[in-house]
């Protein structure tokens, strides 16, 4: 009984830790500056031809508001990849291999005040724009994401879409314990990360040295560092992206869930970024 007792004051004492941390902190209330500020999208797209012309027709008919810009980061891309983008109107910038080089080189001509990382097979909520504004106004955020519904035109990937979701938070209680209770989260990539420009540059933006799990790396740097006086809190979002299951549509729920806990974990234990790609490589086929 005092066992149980223990546990059920643990748990509530847990909660309202994270409950207290989880409370906005905005430097001015009233102000409206915040309805002003300038989105930039930086989509990381390497030999991504038949998936980009489609993503930035959605971004520039259906996004309310606009962004500022839509930049197209192509890496060393061998096919018409970037011909397209600057057909659809994109600023399109060419660099070094690797997404999280990729997405360096587009954040490093980003005009706007906020950026948002968009993966070429990923698509927002129409008014993304005005969520990243209204969630950023909180000064403890250092960065944020969305849930990520994975599906393609026959079906949706419930388990991979719902662990997606759970890795957010067991991948960080594994990594950092304590920063958990204090807002730190592991966001990855297809749940469209976004930040203040100013704070990405501040920790010196993505690791271009690390071809896979640069995701996860940004979120602990971005947390270690916070903003001020508060320790940066990386939050999900209760807002919903879609994302292709191209990769994973011969795979099947099970194995790909499967898969990216096998992953997740390596991480976690301090695999290092070598062998993470091995992994990586081993378990997808590339289907573009």
């Amino acid at each position: 009984m005092r066992l149980f007792a223990g546990a059920v004051a643990l748990n509530w004492t847990t909660h309202e830790v994270i409950a207290w941390n989880d409370r906005p902190a905005h430097d001015a209330p009233d102000d409206d500056a915040w309805e002003q500020k300038r989105v930039s999208i930086v989509v990381p797209a390497r030999n991504e031809s038949k998936a980009i012309g489609r993503l930035l027709k959605q971004l520039r008919r259906a996004l309310e508001p606009e962004a500022a810009e839509v930049i197209v980061s192509v890496g060393d891309s061998v096919d018409d990849t970037a011909a397209i983008a600057a057909a659809h109107g994109a600023i399109v910038v060419s660099g070094a291999k690797g997404r999280g080089n990729q997405m360096n080189a587009g954040a490093r001509i980003a005009t706007g005040d906020y950026v948002l990382f968009l993966h070429a097979d990923t698509t927002p909520p129409a008014d993304v724009v005005d969520v990243i504004r209204r969630q950023l106004r909180d000064q403890k955020t250092v960065v944020g994401g969305f849930v990520s519904l994975i599906e393609t035109k026959s079906r949706t990937f419930w388990a991979m879409s719902y662990h997606n979701v759970v890795k957010t938070t067991y991948c960080a209680v594994i990594s950092r314990p304590f920063g958990y209770l204090r807002g730190f989260r592991i966001l990855f990539g297809d749940q469209a990360m976004f930040c203040r420009l100013d704070d990405f540059n501040a920790v010196g933006g993505f690791d271009g040295s690390l071809s896979i799990m640069e995701d996860a790396d940004l979120c602990v740097r971005m947390h270690v560092k916070g903003r001020g006086r508060y320790r940066g809190r990386v939050k999900l979002l209760d807002r919903v992206v879609t994302t292709s299951g191209r990769r994973i549509e011969q795979l099947g729920n099970f194995k790909a869930t499967c898969i990216h806990v096998l992953i997740a974990c390596s991480w976690n234990f301090g695999v290092g970024p070598e062998k993470l790609r091995k992994l990586y490589d081993w378990c997808y086929r590339d289907v573009r």
